[in-house]
């Protein structure tokens, strides 16, 4: 899941990934192409601060040229639920995906007006949420 905001080909060790999981690898590395061009020139975004090592929620990102991003969710522990502050976006019609992995159960609600994004994760999967212009 990190190296989908920079350079999945850096991942270490594929050729021991065991058979069942290589899917999930497959599935990144095609969300990855879907982000790629647009990564040269995007500048870090960090919803919930710096992330500390026991945090339950982490979420970093990237705001791109154009003015989409893509925030990359970690729920780790805690409750299912967490509002992320995104002022960058404020006042934009975005519309919050669940791209990774894709049968994850969780879903995502965009507030325009508040600038914030709800991330609802009832398990501790990690997300790719990528908000894009209606």
């Amino acid at each position: 899941m990190n190296t989908l905001n920079s350079d999945p080909t850096t991942a270490k060790h594929l050729d021991r990934t065991a058979p069942g999981r290589f899917a999930l690898v497959r599935e990144a590395v095609e969300v990855y192409k879907g982000l790629r061009a647009e990564l040269p020139g995007a500048v870090p975004v960090r919803p919930l601060r710096l992330p500390g090592w026991d945090d339950g929620w982490l979420a970093l990102g990237l705001r791109t040229a154009h003015g989409a991003g893509c925030p990359t969710v970690w729920h780790r522990a805690g409750e299912p639920v967490r509002a992320l502050p995104l002022p960058v976006w404020r006042g934009r019609a975005l519309v919050p995906e669940v791209r990774y992995p894709a049968a994850a159960p969780g879903s995502a609600e965009w507030s325009a007006r508040d600038g914030t994004l709800t991330v609802i994760l009832p398990r501790t999967p990690t997300a790719l949420l990528r908000p894009s212009p209606r």
